[in-house]
């Protein structure tokens, strides 16, 4: 009996378990290699977004620190214009009341000189010197200090009337 084809038919066989074990083989080699690749690709990618998520971060701080010291920069420059602005005020309200004091003697000095000639020397005023001599007495008046301008306010109120000057 030829048994060759016996031979034959084990021959393939062997020849066919042969490739498929090393298609098997192969297969897992490429299975494994292709695991191997995607687990290195999602670790590149979460390095990626780490270092991405690290300089998101260090921007932020970054920025966080920049707008701190702008702010603080924003408060000094403040706080240095309110020390000049308070140094200005205080320095005009000095003049101011230089000015207003200069302004109450000169108004001062105008009541006794218009005092004496309607009182000492006129012994009378017009309607228009006593309505004259009023509005400067009210300016007077409206800066403080009253008490002698008061008197001669009323002595001067008290004249008997003057025909106007020019009648």
């Amino acid at each position: 009996m030829d048994n060759s084809w016996v031979i034959g038919l084990i021959a393939v066989a062997g020849q066919t378990v042969i490739t498929t074990i090393i298609g098997l083989i192969v297969k897992t080699w490429w299975d494994r290699k292709n695991k191997e690749r995607e687990e290195l690709e999602k670790l590149k990618e979460e390095k990626r977004a780490a270092q991405e998520a690290t300089r998101c971060e260090i921007v932020k701080s970054t920025v966080h620190e920049e707008i701190d010291q702008l702010r603080q920069d924003v408060k000094t420059g403040m706080d240095d214009l309110k020390a000049d602005v308070c140094a200005e005020t205080t320095a005009i309200k000095k003049d101011l009341v230089l000015v207003k004091d200069g302004l109450q003697k000169d108004l001062y000095l105008d009541l006794v000189y218009w005092h004496d000639l309607y009182v000492n020397k006129n012994h009378c005023a017009s309607i228009s010197e006593k309505r004259d001599y009023e509005t400067l007495y009210n300016t007077y008046h409206s800066l403080g200090k009253n008490g002698v301008a008061d008197k001669m306010f009323k002595a001067v109120m008290e004249l008997p009337e003057a025909a106007p000057k020019g009648e």
